[in-house]
């Protein structure tokens, strides 16, 4: 009889450490699911951060020749600028202009204009004298 009762208590253990075995099993499968879970998301949102850090280097890339051209035409209407007068020359420029007054200037078409009447002018004056003697 012990031997019927030590083989029913070894079933009994054999059985208990069957179920925790299968608990473990189950939790071990569960665990593993869920590192295949964590792995499969790792390796989405690094492929997501890495599009992500190549669409900002881009970005980055295309602001930086933006400015860059910026920052050209910057310099071009400094130096444009550069080039234009100041106060000081252009009032320089206005006494000068009031001195000289370019609006009594004669044009080469007057002056060969009163070159011929000059001549003309002389010509009559010389036949009225010879007419005169």
């Amino acid at each position: 009889m012990a031997n019927k009762e030590d083989k029913t208590n070894n079933r009994e253990e054999l059985n208990a450490i069957s179920g925790r075995l299968k608990i473990l099993e189950n939790r071990y499968n569960d665990v593993r699911k869920m590192i295949d879970f964590v792995e499969t998301n790792m390796i989405t949102n690094q492929r997501k951060t890495n599009e992500e850090i190549r669409e900002s280097s881009n970005e980055i890339y295309n602001l930086k020749r933006s400015i860059e051209e910026i920052q050209n035409v910057i310099l071009a209407i400094k130096n444009e600028l550069s080039l234009k007068s100041d106060k000081e020359e252009i009032e320089v420029m206005k006494k000068y202009t009031e001195l000289w007054d370019p609006t009594r200037f004669v044009t080469i078409d007057q002056v060969q204009k009163m070159i011929d009447e000059s001549k003309h002018h002389h010509v009559e004056e010389k036949t009225e004298k010879k007419g005169k003697k």
